[in-house]
């Protein structure tokens, strides 16, 4: 199964996002193995996120023994990329779910 990434972008690949504030309510996901961020759930290929915030609501990503969610106020997952000048004050929430019975 394949990640879903989920934020205000989701995948910025060999890109830039600069001086922008992102205010929002709640991003969640129910279902395993996503890439959850304010701004990106994922970023990556050499791509910068520089003097950006994101404030206000609740990221909120739920694991369960199929596979974990990854989270986090800027962005969910990155790799060879760079994050710079940037703060996040959301509320982040991690909920464990129980395996489900067959």
């Amino acid at each position: 199964e394949r990640a879903t990434p989920i934020g205000l972008f989701g995948v910025i690949e060999s890109g830039t996002v600069e001086n922008l504030g992102v205010k929002f309510g709640t991003l969640k996901s129910t279902a395993a193995g996503n890439h959850i961020g304010g701004i990106a759930g994922d970023i990556k290929d050499n791509s910068t996120i520089q003097n950006c915030y994101t404030a206000g609501g609740s990221i909120i990503a739920e694991i369960n023994s199929n596979g974990t969610d990854v989270a986090g106020g800027i962005i969910g997952k990155g790799s060879q990329s760079s994050i710079l000048n940037c703060y996040s004050l959301p509320l982040m929430e991690v909920a464990l779910q129980a395996p489900e019975q067959t």
